[in-house]
């Protein structure tokens, strides 16, 4: 049942996805009508007749009456499709107290929400709690993140050297409940007050990093971001973009990166944190070629540095 304080309402963006999201509408109606206060589903101007799809799906689960899927008459981008749908759930007479943005390639069975709205309760600042997240193969994805800087860039490239581990974005000392700088937005829980005060996602962002600048103008606004990992939902991560890890990104993720850039460091931050990249890959590269050096020794050890904060560790090879 909804918790008595908290009245939670899932929001989820829809574009030319529609198998997906009547699996996460499947998982939402195993859990029972009472689980949430409602559902709403905002279609990005798909023009595949997922709007009449999904409005199917939902009747035929018996959740017709507390599935609510709109037509945003446009595809502004993920971020602009949430404030389409929050804005609907704001202004009903059903105001909920949560809104609960989940990705349409996540799962929700067996979830308890009740840690995570805790947060809430407990603690009148925190304004956004993010969720673990599985990749439903039994792995985990640690899905609260360090602030992108420019440093984070050569990190991301060259590797965690020494001490600038501590700028790494992601990282599994994070996977703890408690304040992180930004969480995933596949499973990101707002405070409704909060969102408002935010003036919710900026819509200049199509796709990616959109929750991240969201995360940190929040926290400028004096709220806390927080993870709870003990609340985990399946994130099947790409299905819907078809961005996965060691794929090509699309022209739209290095669009957001500019903006992000740009917006929170300035044009010159935006060029540091390009010198920064370039410098991580010769780096990174410098590193590979050593440890495939070491690769074809017979058995010898080679002192190579690996991402273990201060640490450099004797890596003996046996071929």
């Amino acid at each position: 049942m909804i918790n008595p304080l908290q009245s939670v309402v899932p929001i989820i963006v829809n574009y030319r996805s529609a198998k997906l999201v009547g699996e996460l509408l499947e998982s939402i109606s195993r859990r029972g009508e009472g689980w949430v206060d409602r559902v709403i589903v905002v279609d990005n101007a798909s023009g595949d007749g997922s709007v009449e799809v999904l409005r199917a799906k939902a009747a035929a689960l018996g959740i017709g009456g507390w599935v609510q899927v709109m037509d945003a008459g446009r595809n502004a981008g993920f971020g602009a499709g949430n404030n389409f749908g929050a804005a609907a759930a704001l202004r009903s007479g059903l105001r909920p107290d949560v809104l609960w943005f989940l990705n349409p390639d996540t799962l929700v069975d067996g979830v308890d929400l009740g840690p995570a709205l805790e947060w809430f309760e407990r603690d009148p600042r925190v304004g956004i709690v993010g969720t673990g997240l599985d990749d439903g193969h039994g792995g985990q994805d640690v899905g609260a993140h360090r602030d992108p800087t420019p440093v984070s860039e050569f990190v991301r490239t060259g590797g965690a050297l020494g001490v600038l581990g501590r700028w790494a974005v992601s990282d599994v000392s994070l996977d703890r409940p408690g304040p992180v700088d930004w969480v995933s937005g596949a499973s990101l829980m707002m405070r409704a007050e909060t969102f408002e005060r935010s003036h919710g996602f900026d819509e200049g962002f199509f796709l990616y990093f959109e929750e991240i600048d969201l995360c940190r103008r929040v926290r400028r606004a004096g709220w806390e971001v927080v993870y709870e990992p003990r609340v985990r939902i399946v994130h099947l991560e790409g299905q819907t973009t078809g961005v996965q890890k060691g794929k090509p990104r699309p022209r739209y993720w290095y669009e957001s990166r500019r903006r992000y850039f740009v917006k929170h460091f300035g044009r010159m931050g935006l060029l540091g944190a390009d010198v920064a990249w370039g410098l991580g890959r010769v780096v990174g590269a410098a590193r590979r070629k050593r440890a495939d050096a070491c690769r074809l020794a017979d058995v010898w050890k080679c002192d190579v540095p690996v991402i273990l904060g201060r640490e450099r560790v004797a890596i003996e090879v046996v071929i």
